[in-house]
């Protein structure tokens, strides 16, 4: 697996359990990278830190259920 494969499998559980209190722990335990590597990983991947993705993406999701967006939130992940 490659290292795009595992950021996606990350991005992809996120948009699942974004109600859950995730940590960089149990998301790099995912990926099998270390919290460091997956951390660069992620931002350089995501253009965005752990912390502000996982945020970006529950202001997106709270948009989206107020009726200020049509698209779900896992749709505007795949425009961006």
């Amino acid at each position: 697996m490659n290292y795009e494969q595992c950021i996606n499998r990350v991005v992809d559980f996120i948009g699942k359990h974004l109600d859950d209190d995730l940590t960089l722990d149990q998301l790099s335990s995912l990926a099998c990278f270390s919290q460091y590597h997956f951390h660069r990983l992620f931002t350089a991947y995501t253009g965005l830190s752990l912390r502000q993705y996982i945020r970006w993406l529950k202001v997106i999701e709270k948009s989206f259920l107020q009726g200020g967006t049509r698209l779900l939130p896992r749709k505007v992940l795949v425009i961006i």
